[in-house]
């Protein structure tokens, strides 16, 4: 979890211990009551949202050129192309 206290793509630049339990309760909660375990992670989205932990500079812009013959063709965020999903026509 990238916002976690002792994330370990957070570097410890930001810390909320309040959010740490939201998040925490929320992946415990995943295994049992997934209807709980989502609006926990809502609260925690709000929790993070509410405290500015993370703030975007910049908006990334991408430009693909694929081919008609490309199928399946899917782009994730942090990933970009996904490769493995493709397939050719």
């Amino acid at each position: 979890m990238f916002l976690a206290c002792n994330g370990a793509d957070g570097k410890h630049w930001f810390c909320s211990p309040r959010l740490d339990r939201l998040m925490n309760r929320a992946v415990a909660l995943t295994a049992t009551d997934t209807d709980l375990a989502d609006a926990e992670w809502a609260a925690a989205d709000r929790r993070a949202v509410d405290t500015a932990g993370l703030i975007p500079l910049v908006t990334p812009h991408e430009i693909e050129f694929v081919s008609p013959r490309l199928g399946n063709y899917q782009y994730n965020p942090i990933n970009g192309f996904l490769a493995g999903q493709a397939c050719l026509h």
